[in-house]
């Protein structure tokens, strides 16, 4: 598929330190507490509860409030950093492209700038070939 990376290209982008601030990469998971249990170096933590209505899961909040969600998270939607997106298995991610793509970002061009990690944390944090230094806990 054209807007998914797999766990080589998370590799990739680790190795050359390029999901860290000042890096060209940014990568974006929206897990909730079990975000703080693991998660990849310079991971930005957007919980998929803060983007959508708290009366109704189904439907995201106004494309201003997104914005600012994403603003107060230090990312800015439309950027030209590459964002990668991942959570725990692949399926919230998407909802992470979709409010991108409500913010006004193009989500699907050919540049591969806004990409699904589909293995996510489940495959990621779990392969015992990939080195420890890149699993991170906050607890």
């Amino acid at each position: 598929a054209k807007n998914v990376v797999g766990m080589e290209d998370i590799l990739e982008v680790l190795d050359e330190g390029r999901s860290m601030a000042e890096g060209d990469t940014l990568i974006l998971d929206p897990r909730g507490s079990t975000f703080s249990r693991g998660h990849m170096p310079g991971a930005i933590h957007i919980p998929y509860s803060s983007l959508v209505e708290r009366d109704n899961a189904l439907k995201f909040k106004p494309k201003e409030e997104l914005l600012r969600i994403f603003q107060d998270a230090g990312v800015a939607a439309n950027t030209d950093k590459r964002i990668i997106c991942s959570c725990g298995s692949g399926v919230s991610a998407c909802h992470l492209v979709a409010a991108l793509e409500e913010c006004g970002r193009d989500v699907w061009s050919d540049d591969r700038k806004t990409v699904i990690y589909d293995g996510s944390w489940a495959e990621f944090g779990f392969d015992p070939e990939v080195p420890d230094k890149y699993r991170v806990s906050s607890e």
